[in-house]
This record gives structure tokens, C-alpha cells and sequence, in this order.
């Protein structure tokens, strides 16, 4: 038993005395000194002071940094005071918008959202992983993202006090500042390639959506934060943030008629290094992923198509064209193969997970409604030999209206989640009798090649999409 030694008025050391009190400190301070010269902690300040279970002195070097790497790995998570006075101050949590970050949200959700803003209500709360999870631990460190975030709590504790007022002067004004000190950090060009700049990018895009705007509005910010995620480039896509961050706006290149720069070999490197297997269907998922990599490629394929439809027609050289059936043909069986997998028979095999099933049947809708595309851009250049493909376009659209109406927990995550792939069902299944039409008058005439389905029908498609034609 060690000794211990009491310090007491019979020591006939005066109690006030600093050299009394220097000494008696030293004294009490000897053994643990002593202890932490021999592991090495000696005129270390603030140690963190481990319970006797975790480490001691005769542990390994080892375990003593993991131990140190876990009490470091728990600290920044913990909110920082700068997010909570923001929280408090608007009585709102940006955790509740994670929602609006999902990959699931385009430019057909901000339309929907602008003319039912009500439905906005029943999908506050829902949390799942986004770039949103790591905002306390960044607020406090860059204006711009401090401001959009101030931007986005202001709208968002107005409209749940007054949803039907418009937006006050005073956040107009927010948001004004804030974009002021975002166009600053992008004129810089080393700032411009930090993730909060990407960050505060996306958050004024969920103001967008608060503000119940137009779909164009919404596209602006999408549209810089995708320039912003290429320019960064794929070494800049490390983090859990910063792939949380991409997977946030996984733009619809489409839309524009454009390549999808994700297609490339780095940038499916980083699709490849994200899956995490917490819940099967969640946007960090495994199925998702997968179904991301190969969708990447679909914009590409468009733009082709619609260059061989709208402007060469004929003229195009055979291998070319080959070149083109021949990848929206592996497109094709590749989405087959991926709900086979998951859906399918093969689907059984799956390991036992968390499972949203509300994120698994948007997936299932996505997939539908990219198979949709795949299969009338395949008929678009042989509507005789790939007659089956509209029909498969047609099956797809029905089932996505069926998953809309059948599948799903309410009537506004359907419309808000499911918005772009329900619009892809509905123009397909409006457009169905005039490309049928066209097919049987095509069949009837003799010709040396397959023709093309002619310019006006596939434009008007597109047109109701709003997607760009040459």
C-alpha cells in the first residue's frame, strides 16, 4: 500500500505561505509525474485522462494512439457553439432539410414543390446521411457558408410560422449577402475549390426549393455546383463530406443534352469508393451506387442520339452508328441486370440490412425511368428491328405509376421524390400512340435500312421534357 502523507497545521507549515503551497504541490505531484515519464507524457499539456480499463502503463504504443484516435474521432462530431446559436437563434435545425439533399430531388421537384407548397410539411424530419450531418462541425469557419446557412434557417422558420406568406425583405436581404460573399470566394482561385464553397452552393439551392420558385431558379445552382464539383476534380472527392456533396447533385446532364463528366474512369474511381452497407438503399448504398455509375454513361448516348436524329440523319458512317446501338444496348442490359439483382429472383441473396423502403422503391422508379430512355432512344434509330423496345418503354411507365400510387408512404413524398420519374412515365405514355403510328406507316414502306424516327417526333418528346434538341 503506498504511503500517504497528510498535510496538515502540525507540519508547521503556514497554511498562506506560497512556498509552503509550492512545495506541498510538488509533493503531491511527484508520482504522477514519475508515472508519466515512463509512458511518455511528461510535459504534455492537456492529456486526455483515460479510465484505468482503456489504457495503462503497461499497454503497447499501439493501442495508446487508437485509443487517442477514437476520443479525437468523437469530439468533432459533437455540435459546435457557432451551429447551435445558429439553431437556437432560428429555432430550426438544417438537419431536419436532409430530405432536399437527396439525389432524388431535380429540377421536376422544385416545379411540384412550387405548386403544392404544402407538401414540403411531410418530409422535415425525415433525416437521412447527407453533407448536411457534417455542417456543425464546419459552421463558424467560412462567411459564405456561414451565410447560406443563416439563409436557409431564416426562410425555413418563416415559412413553418406563415406558409403561405411570400419571403420577407429581411431575407431577401440575407440571401443577397450571401450570394455576395459566395460570387467572392468563387472569383478566388484557390477558395473557389473548397468543399464549403461547393457546400454553400447546394444550401442556396434548398433555399430555392424554400422560396417555392420556379424549376429554373433551382437550375442555376445546380448547374454551378456541378461546374464546381468537375473543376474541384476527382481528387478533391475524399471525404465523407465531399462525397456526400457529389452525391447531392448528381446532374442531370440531360437536361442540357451534355456528356455526364461522372462517366469518366477518376470519376467512377470515387463512385466506386463510396458504398457503405448501414441501409440498403440509402443514397451512400450499394445498388445505388451501382445504378449511378452505369447512368452516368446515359447522357452521353442521348447527345449522340439526338445529333443522329436531329442533324446528320443519313450521313452518318455505319460504324459510328454501330458504336452508338451498341452501348445504349449495354446500358440497357445492364439496368435489367441491376433490378434483377435487387428486385429480382437473385434479390433473395441480399444480406439482412436496414432497409428505407420508400428510398427502395424511388430507386426501383429511377431505374424505370432510365430504362424508358435507353429503350426510345434504341427505338428512335431502328423503330423496326427494335419495335419491343417501346413496348418495354410503355411496361416501365405503367410500373413507375403503379409504384407511385401503390408503393410509397404518402401522397407528397411521391410527388416530390418520385417527380421527374413520374414525368418521364407520363410524356412517354402521352407520346405513345404518334411513335406506334409512325412504326406500323414504317413497316408498310420497302427500304434498303431500317429509317430513323423522323426529327418531329422525336424533338416533340424531348420538348415536353424540356430537354435540349440541336
Amino acid at each position: 500500500m503506498p504511503d500517504l502523507v497528510f498535510i496538515t497545521a502540525t507540519n508547521r507549515l503556514i497554511p498562506d505561505d506560497k512556498q509552503a503551497r509550492k512545495l506541498i504541490r510538488k509533493q503531491a505531484m511527484s508520482k504522477p509525474a514519475h508515472a508519466r515519464r515512463k509512458r511518455g507524457g511528461y510535459g504534455q499539456h492537456n492529456l486526455i485522462q483515460y479510465p484505468v480499463g482503456i489504457i495503462n502503463e503497461k499497454e503497447s504504443e499501439e493501442r495508446y494512439y487508437a485509443a487517442w484516435e477514437a476520443i479525437r474521432a468523437i469530439v468533432p462530431s459533437l455540435p459546435s457553439c457557432s451551429y447551435e446559436r445558429l439553431r437556437t437563434r432560428y429555432n430550426f435545425d438544417l438537419l431536419d432539410l436532409s430530405q432536399l439533399t437527396s439525389f432524388h430531388i431535380s429540377y421536376a421537384t422544385a416545379s411540384s414543390l412550387a405548386s403544392k407548397p404544402d407538401m414540403l410539411s411531410d418530409v422535415l424530419g425525415r433525416r437521412h446521411w447527407s453533407y448536411l450531418n457534417y455542417l456543425p462541425g464546419r459552421i463558424g469557419q467560412n462567411g459564405a457558408l456561414d451565410k447560406a446557412a443563416v439563409c436557409v434557417a431564416a426562410r425555413a422558420q418563416q415559412w413553418l410560422a406563415s406558409p403561405s406568406e411570400p419571403v420577407s425583405g429581411s431575407i431577401l436581404k440575407l440571401y443577397s449577402e450571401a450570394l455576395a460573399d459566395l460570387q467572392a470566394e468563387l472569383q478566388c482561385p484557390d477558395a473557389c475549390l473548397g468543399p464549403d464553397v461547393l457546400c454553400a452552393t447546394e444550401l442556396l439551392g434548398i433555399y430555392e426549393l424554400l422560396k417555392m420558385s420556379t424549376e429554373d431558379a433551382w437550375n442555376y445552382h445546380s448547374s454551378g455546383a456541378a461546374a464546381l464539383i468537375k473543376l474541384r476534380g476527382p481528387e478533391r472527392c475524399q471525404s465523407d463530406f465531399e462525397k456526400a456533396l457529389l452525391l447531392s447533385h448528381f446532374h442531370d446532364a440531360l437536361n442540357v443534352n451534355q456528356s455526364c463528366f461522372l462517366s469518366d474512369g477518376p470519376w467512377q474511381a470515387v463512385l466506386r469508393a463510396i458504398p457503405t452497407n448501414d441501409n440498403l438503399f440509402n443514397d451512400r448504398s450499394e445498388p445505388i451506387v451501382a445504378l449511378l455509375t452505369n447512368v452516368c454513361h446515359v447522357p452521353e448516348y442521348f447527345h449522340k442520339t439526338t445529333q443522329i436524329i436531329c442533324v446528320t440523319r443519313d450521313d452518318i458512317p455505319d460504324y459510328w452508328f454501330d458504336d452508338v446501338t451498341s452501348n445504349l444496348h449495354r446500358l440497357r442490359l445492364a439496368c435489367l441486370q441491376w433490378q434483377e439483382e435487387y428486385f429480382g429472383s437473385a434479390a433473395a441473396g441480399c444480406p439482412n440490412m436496414v432497409i428505407d423502403t420508400d428510398r427502395q422503391h424511388e430507386a426501383l422508379g429511377f431505374s424505370f425511368a432510365v430504362s424508358i430512355v435507353i429503350n426510345r432512344l434504341l427505338f428512335s434509330l431502328d423503330p423496326i428491328a427494335n419495335a419491343y423496345c417501346e413496348e418495354t418503354a410503355q411496361k416501365f411507365a405503367s410500373k413507375i405509376l403503379q409504384i407511385k400510387k401503390m408503393s410509397l408512404s404518402n401522397e407528397s413524398q411521391a410527388e416530390l421524390f418520385m417527380a421527374i420519374k413520374l414525368s418521364v412515365a407520363r410524356t412517354a405514355q402521352a407520346t405513345a400512340t404518334k411513335w406506334n403510328d409512325w412504326c406500323k406507316n414504317a413497316q408498310l414502306e420497302p427500304s434498303t435500312r431500317s429509317p430513323l424516327l423522323p426529327k418531329e417526333v422525336f424533338t416533340d418528346w424531348c420538348r415536353r421534357m424540356n430537354w435540349e434538341t440541336p
